[in-house]
């Protein structure tokens, strides 16, 4: 599998284990929505078809059709929605402010240091967070 780098826009700081994680986080103007998180790791999905599905709105028959196609992961977890990126030490889950419904249509993906990236075809990449 290909990795991808990313420039590191910041640390999360875990709350549970005060592990600093390299992570990179979009700016909103890419488009990275709707995008979900495994319900076990950090890994996250991005699809075209979600995409395409989501477009003229967030709506819950919606977001139901794209979580009842959303595929398992590698690391034996299942992408959901209302899923989040976790510290790779302790597994503590980094809660998000906004609904599931409300996440349809966020652009900001945060991705960690070591996770995969998915696509409509399974995994795209590794994530590889460089210090800047």
């Amino acid at each position: 599998m290909k990795t991808v780098e990313y420039a590191c826009v910041g640390k999360l700081m875990c709350p549970n284990c005060a592990v600093e994680i390299p992570a990179w986080r979009s700016s909103g103007m890419s488009q990275m929505c709707p995008h979900f998180y495994c319900s076990d790791c950090s890994n996250a999905i991005l699809r075209e078809k979600d995409q395409a599905l989501s477009w003229n709105g967030a709506r819950l028959e919606v977001l139901r059709n794209i979580a009842s196609s959303l595929p398992d992961c590698e690391c034996g977890g299942k992408f959901v929605p209302g899923a989040n990126p976790k510290c790779p030490t302790c597994h503590y889950e980094f809660r998000h402010q906004s609904s599931e419904l409300e996440r349809l249509s966020d652009p900001h993906i945060i991705l960690i240091d070591g996770a995969v990236m998915y696509g409509d075809d399974g995994p795209k990449y590794k994530v590889l967070v460089i210090p800047t």
